[in-house]
């Protein structure tokens, strides 16, 4: 924030000008004038400082429990958006950055892109809903594994022979690989793509901050049938910890994806506000 902000935060320097000789030397009596400094502003952030404490509290507990080679942790507001704790790790110390590796500078939850796996599947889930696709009691059959296009695709459940016998509210709660890709075919691929990219995915989400990351997405074109079905239930893609908390806050939201922002307001050092953030929302993605 310092670095974007820079220009607001640091103020001006005062300068005094005045006649002087051609050695340097103030001319008695000469025109001298005076242009006093001016504070820089001030930011009011919408971090909360309980959360935010509470968050990288239990950062370093599990850091310590569990030794994970990192943790990205996002708390905001669906309704919104504003950012209430932002933390990663590893980290660094700011008061000694030289100390720690440039990779731990950067602000992993906005920056880094990790591939989202099963959470996705709310996204294919949301899609499927809107365009009437869901029906909660039908019926479906999960084998443990699901042919697309010659190529076998598994369950989490294949070793066990799948979920067996179940509705699509299952298919949901069971987390069911083939059940999801399923819901995908109803859906298409081009259109499944479209809600994606709706949610705000493989585009940075405009929050103001630095080095925000976009993720990767299959093209239409590379969107074959494999790729569509591996999509559904969030494998071969990668996504930033801030897209995936967006996407779900839209959900929570009404269906409105909002702009996430950390900094509130702008004050001028007598404390009058310069400039405000307000909620914003991009669009409406899907219906309440």
């Amino acid at each position: 924030l310092e670095y974007k902000y820079e220009q607001e935060l640091r103020g001006r320097d005062g300068l005094i000008t005045f006649e002087s000789d051609g050695l340097g030397r103030q001319i008695p009596q000469g025109v001298q004038n005076y242009t006093p400094p001016v504070d820089g502003n001030d930011l009011f952030l919408t971090i909360d400082r309980n959360i935010q404490f509470i968050v990288e509290q239990e950062m370093a507990r599990t850091m310590l429990e569990l030794q994970p080679k990192g943790i990205n942790v996002i708390a905001l507001d669906p309704r919104t958006g504003e950012v209430l704790a932002i933390a990663g790790t590893p980290n660094f110390d700011p008061n000694n950055f030289a100390d720690y590796p440039e990779k731990n500078w950067r602000l992993s939850p906005i920056t880094d892109t990790f591939e989202p796996g099963s959470t996705f599947k709310l996204v294919t889930l949301a899609a499927a809903i809107e365009e009437g696709q869901f029906r909660a009691n039908e019926g479906f059959y999960c084998s443990g594994s699901m042919v697309v296009a010659g190529r076998m695709i598994g369950c989490w459940t294949r070793s066990r022979g799948g979920h067996g016998a179940i509705n699509f509210t299952e298919v949901v709660l069971g987390s069911c690989n083939p059940g999801f890709i399923t819901l995908g075919q109803r859906i298409t691929a081009p259109k499944l793509l479209q809600y994606i990219e709706a949610f705000g995915f493989g585009q940075r989400s405009g929050i103001d901050a630095i080095g925000e990351g976009v993720g990767i997405l299959f093209t239409p074109e590379q969107l074959g049938p494999v790729e569509a079905a591996t999509t559904t239930f969030g494998q071969g893609i990668s996504v930033t910890p801030l897209q995936q908390v967006m996407a779900v806050a839209a959900m929570a939201n009404g269906g409105y994806l909002m702009r996430p922002y950390v900094v509130r307001e702008i004050r001028d050092s007598q404390g009058v506000t310069v400039r405000k953030n307000e909620p914003q929302v991009v669009r409406r993605v899907v219906s309440g």
